[in-house]
């Protein structure tokens, strides 16, 4: 049993990306970052001017929206 494991994996899931693996290290990685990074980065994006925020909001949801699926998500619970 403890072989299988190991070994009996089979094909990879295509939707299992190098990016994926990249997004899953971030997010586990920044639970690990020091309570004061967080509040830096807060403290110096308040003290931006409002275009730079502004700028920095918008990048961050174009960057979102781009990378984020197309259409909208099928509702699940019509599969049962």
């Amino acid at each position: 049993m403890i072989e299988g494991l190991f070994t009996g994996w089979g094909e990879p899931a295509p939707l299992v990306t190098s990016g994926v693996l990249a997004a899953i290290l971030v997010g586990v990685g920044s639970q690990y970052l020091p309570a004061r990074i967080p509040r830096l980065v807060m403290a110096r994006f308040s003290r931006l001017p409002v275009l730079g925020q502004a700028t920095v909001l918008a990048f961050s949801l174009m960057l979102t929206s781009a990378l984020g699926p197309e259409g909208v998500a099928p509702f699940i619970y019509f599969q049962f």
